[in-house]
């Protein structure tokens, strides 16, 4: 099971104001993905994420639409070492059971 955070929603506020507060919302027990949505909005959340990778292994899924936005924040090594992994096109049978997948829902 993921636990999933969307930036454009009320968890926003409180992450904005202190961004370690993450750790705290993920259960110490978690050991599915964590999904954070709108990531680009708060910069300061890839050091916390880097930091929770490293300390309880927790796997990440990061998504957004602004990569200007990141790259403003700052260097940071969060930024360059859990950076995206490299992803070529979806093989044939992918993609048909993503659309097997969908039509039984």
């Amino acid at each position: 099971k993921s636990k999933c955070f969307n930036m454009l929603r009320d968890i926003y506020g409180r992450l904005i104001a202190n961004p370690t507060l993450l750790g705290e919302l993920v259960p110490s027990a978690h050991r599915g993905w964590v999904v954070i949505d709108e990531v680009q909005r708060i910069p300061a959340l890839l050091d916390e994420v880097h930091r929770l990778i490293e300390s309880r292994r927790l796997k990440f899924v990061l998504t957004g639409s602004s990569a200007r936005k990141l790259r403003r924040g700052g260097p940071s090594a969060g930024r360059r070492r859990a950076g995206p992994p490299p992803c070529g096109p979806f093989p044939r049978w992918e993609i048909s059971w993503s659309v097997r997948s969908s039509r039984r829902r």
